[in-house]
């Protein structure tokens, strides 16, 4: 039954309502049922909403067959043309009203859980590294065999398996990868010049459980995919939309992850009979699930459009090679040792103590370099972490002899190499580090920066309930931000590092954050004889006691970097509310009765 004509059976039923006492009017919920992804016409959402009302009268009958029949005349094509937009259920909406249905779909499919925090996060790749996946050809006798990206971007090849060592680059090969504009130009090859829509998703173990899961991947690609294909959200919830265009109600709701997979397979479906899609999706390892199922999700996508590419990363786990080992890939502790020579002469060149010594023995500064890129065996992290560490010597016109022997004395492997930073931090400030750790432990990944700040406070609790209520200037925030940067830096040595968003969003207020300097820094700090040094150095100090009173205070006297107060404003204020209560319930009995009045007045 067509869209007109289901309404003027609904005008039909409302003129023959009310009549003789008026009897109750209630359409059956089952005829207006239907699957998510079904395509279905407006009448639809009209039956829905009468179901819902339950009891009409008489009057009530004459004003929904007004409204009715305004809202067909709004689904004549011909109507309003030039001003307003015809979206796939035939209903036309002005332009203004599209794009709002279509902004409140999308944040709802995103969610608040974060899910593509992850990318602002990673490290943007150093200048004139990794340009080799775009250019370099693979038939070099002199170089490992590895299958061409770029002829894979350019081939109806619909998977790409970048893998590599814990800190060899992958996740910033993909970020690099992703933001290069040669991506959609090889695509563009492929797709014979149809559009070509680009989504990516890193998983990220030591983020929120989101930011790890197949239902943040199912956010963050689906958002992605829609956003760059918004006619397209019409027939992905049919009646959500027209519920929204006929009665005014809000596209915001609440997709659990079986809607979300079962919406992004449609959207892909739907997407590829006009255009191409390429995903790149990094951390494979990351996942906390079974890498099967993620395996098996990721073939699904796969398994019907032709006009799909997916690129993934990970380590060279057994489960991936022998779901990969067919596919086109590279080893990239193979490929990056130009990228490690370039990181490494670009350090010190710009070091005034290297070109020192540069100048005095140029012969063992090359040397040098050279043993770098030999030790770090393709680990790109290790080469970050060595080459601060020997700039920090030679800030301390650190002897030729010294040089080498620090290099020397730093074990190849991360994880040992991790442990010997550890053992080689400055007493005085070994309960100071290992204090930091166990904050961010405390309160989980993606900690604003200011917190750190506050929690080094001189008797914060006093502080925190004294402290009279208003904005923190911008000027003040970037200060304290800069002060944890440097004791993060003078204390843990690197370990613990602050992070600026890369991706800025209007009226947004994205706060600097403290983070691990890679996920391996987690898995080492949480091994049990680690996990003992730690807490033999703290155990004085309850971090949820602290974390509570630095968000009572940080909601006192927040920080608005988007600008003056905005529609993020109390958002901002209510998330550091939540902080403090939810730290509070975690907080040691002993301490328990320490800010109840505090509390009690800021709920």
């Amino acid at each position: 039954m067509q869209s007109l004509d289901r309404q003027e059976a609904i005008l039909q039923k409302l003129d023959g309502f009310g009549q003789g006492g008026g009897p109750q009017f209630r359409l059956e919920a089952s005829s207006a049922q239907h699957s998510l992804v079904e395509r279905s016409v407006p009448a639809d959402s009209l039956f829905q909403h009468l179901s819902q009302v339950g009891e009409l009268d008489k009057h009530g009958a004459k004003r929904i067959r007004a409204e009715t029949e305004a809202k067909s005349l709004t689904s004549n094509p011909v109507e309003k043309k030039g001003t307003s937009n015809t979206t796939a259920t035939g209903i036309i909406l002005p332009p203004c009203r599209e794009r709002e249905l279509q902004d409140q779909f999308l944040a709802a499919i995103l969610g608040s859980g974060g899910t593509n925090h992850r990318q602002s996060q990673i490290h943007e790749a150093h200048k004139q590294t990794f340009q080799w996946i775009f250019t370099e050809s693979v038939d070099d006798d002199e170089k490992p065999a590895w299958d061409s990206f770029v002829d894979w971007l350019e081939s109806d090849s619909q998977l790409y398996w970048m893998t590599g060592k814990a800190g060899s680059g992958k996740s910033t090969l993909m970020k690099f990868i992703s933001h290069h504009p040669r991506l959609s130009h090889h695509l563009k090859k492929w797709s014979k010049e149809r559009p070509v829509t680009i989504a990516s998703f890193y998983f990220w173990a030591s983020g929120t459980a989101m930011q790890a899961s197949p239902e943040g991947m199912f956010r963050s690609l689906l958002h992605q995919v829609l956003d760059q294909n918004r006619h397209i959200i019409p027939k992905l919830a049919p009646q959500k939309w027209e519920s929204a265009c006929l009665f005014g109600k809000s596209m915001a709701w609440e997709p659990d992850p079986q809607q979300l997979h079962q919406l992004l397979g449609y959207a892909i479906s739907e997407i590829s009979q006009t255009s191409h899609i390429c995903l790149l999706i990094d951390g494979l390892d990351e996942f906390n699930g079974d890498p099967d199922d993620l395996i098996d999700t990721i073939q699904e996508f796969m398994s019907n459009p032709i006009n799909l590419k997916v690129c993934v990363s990970s380590r060279p786990w057994v489960v991936f090679e022998d779901a990969f080992y067919q596919q086109p890939q590279l080893l990239l502790q193979d490929l990056n040792r130009r990228d490690i020579e370039e990181y490494t002469e670009s350090m010190f060149s710009t070091n005034r103590g290297f070109k020192r010594l540069q100048a005095r023995e140029p012969r063992f500064a090359r040397q040098l370099a050279k043993d770098i890129v030999e030790k770090a065996q393709g680990v790109f992290l290790w080469v970050c972490v060595v080459v601060t560490s020997l700039l920090a010597g030679m800030k301390n016109d650190d002897r030729i002899i010294d040089l080498q022997r620090r290099l020397d004395t730093l074990p190849p492997d991360l994880e040992d190499l991790y442990d010997a930073i550890v053992k080689s931090w400055d007493p005085f400030y070994f309960q100071h580090a290992a204090q930091y750790f166990k904050l961010l432990e405390a309160t989980g990944p993606g900690c604003d920066a200011r917190i750190f700040f506050l929690v080094d406070i001189e008797d914060l609790i006093s502080y925190a309930i004294e402290l009279n209520q208003e904005p923190l200037p911008v000027p003040e925030y970037a200060f304290q931000v800069e002060t944890v940067k440097r004791r993060l830096n003078s204390r843990c040595l690197g370990l613990l590092e602050v992070r600026t968003s890369t991706i800025r969003m209007d009226d947004d207020d994205m706060p600097d954050t403290v983070e691990y300097l890679h996920r391996t820094v987690k898995d080492y700090v949480t091994k049990p004889e680690v996990q003992t040094r730690f807490q033999a150095a703290t155990k004085s100090l309850d971090p949820y006691l602290h974390l509570c009173a630095a968000h009572l205070a940080a909601a006192k006297s927040p920080c608005f970097l988007s600008g003056p107060w905005n529609s993020k404003s109390d958002t901002l204020i209510i998330g550091h509310c939540y902080n403090a209560l939810k730290f509070a319930s975690k907080m040691a009995k002993a301490n328990t009765s320490a800010m109840p009045n505090a509390l009690y007045d800021m709920v």
